[in-house]
């Protein structure tokens, strides 16, 4: 690590429902080491999550990823394993963007990137595009869904209790013309 400044690449993608029997093993695997539960992490995550085991505070890491990773249930779980057990920040980061690769195949996916690294820098550099110019943002803050921010933003986490002490809601608004 002391002589590594970037880790860089474009780790393979994969949702825990097309991925394999053995690298959805392997991704619960590294999830489990630091605290992580389920089958809710794609693929590409577990490059962040080793990167980040790797790297010391004079390394960077940059990796496209898949849009999912920064939307829905995965937020929490990466936020508490990249965040707050590895101590990385986001520091750099380009929004959701479509990528079409140059093989035979075509391949067409909406991805992010995420530049991370164990020092949280004060000039944080979040990318977008805007009617196909590449805009820039300087926010304090770059949260995990990739907003630029001035203060930390809760991320949303899946709980089983209710926060307002009422009792739990068990099937919600469910209408059933005629029974």
């Amino acid at each position: 690590p002391p002589e590594c400044s970037y880790i860089l690449g474009n780790p393979p993608f994969g949702s825990p429902s097309t991925i394999n029997i053995k690298k959805n093993k392997q991704i619960k695997n590294i999830i489990s080491i630091h605290g992580g539960f389920g089958n809710t992490l794609d693929y590409v995550t577990a490059w962040f999550f080793k990167a980040g085991e790797y790297i010391d505070k004079k390394t960077s890491i940059g990796f496209v990823a898949t849009n999912s990773i920064s939307q829905g249930e995965q937020v929490a779980q990466l936020e508490n394993i990249l965040f707050k057990t590895l101590g990385l920040h986001i520091n750099f980061a380009h929004k959701q963007f479509k990528w079409t690769s140059e093989s035979r195949g075509k391949a067409q996916v909406t991805v992010i990137i995420f530049g991370l690294s164990k020092i949280d820098k004060k000039e944080k550099r979040l990318f977008y595009e805007k009617n196909k110019i590449l805009m820039e943002e300087n926010p304090k803050i770059i949260s995990p869904y990739l907003i630029g921010m001035s203060k930390h933003l809760p991320v949303v986490k899946k709980i089983s209790q209710p926060i307002n002490g009422l009792p739990s809601m068990v099937t919600g608004s469910k209408p059933v013309d005629g029974g």
